[in-house]
């Protein structure tokens, strides 16, 4: 994100939606108006509500130097990457949903008839689809980076209607995060 209005666009969507982490690779630290801010562990580009929320407790920015630190990371994590994308292999959100869903009943299905015998209920793996997710956005114009991309379990792009065929980081985040979450 280079504009700043953005960049807080998003942290406070974030926060809003109740999304209590915030990833991010090679952060411009040039934007007008955000100060590099260091909680300790990390140097990150914060405005003044984003930051108060990291202060409470709310939001925690993690930065990473190179996409390969963050796909390392999230491997290590158990996250499941699901990047955005408006190329022929993306697949719309609804349905990539759908099928998350779908794996993670199939999961708790094959895991609860599995431990069924030792009193025990199942809950399916993160591989089922049950796992954390790490969603991926990339800048309107130029979009994630082909090695996020090529380390995604998902690519997945938002319908949109009418003329417009890409919309800017900030309306993309709310846009599916809301679907994601509801």
């Amino acid at each position: 994100c280079y504009c700043p209005m953005n960049w807080e666009n998003v942290l406070r969507t974030c926060v809003a939606l109740g999304v209590p982490e915030i990833q991010l690779i090679q952060a411009d630290r040039g934007v007008k108006g955000f100060k590099l801010y260091e909680n300790g562990r990390n140097r990150h580009l914060m405005g003044k509500e984003a930051e108060r929320a990291e202060l409470e407790g709310r939001l925690t920015v993690t930065q990473f130097a190179t996409a390969a630190d963050f796909l390392s990371a999230c491997e290590r994590d158990g996250l499941e990457i699901w990047a955005t994308d408006l190329s022929q292999w993306a697949t719309d959100l609804s349905d990539a949903l759908y099928r998350r869903r779908r794996r993670s009943e199939d999961g708790a299905s094959k895991s609860a008839s599995s431990t069924a015998g030792a009193g025990g209920g199942g809950r399916a793996s993160a591989s089922g689809g049950s796992g954390r997710i790490a969603l991926v956005f990339g800048r309107e114009a130029v979009g994630v980076s082909k090695e996020v991309l090529e380390g995604a379990r998902e690519r997945v792009y938002f319908p949109l209607h009418g003329f417009a065929d890409s919309l800017n980081v900030s309306a993309s985040v709310a846009l599916i995060l809301d679907a994601m979450l509801a």
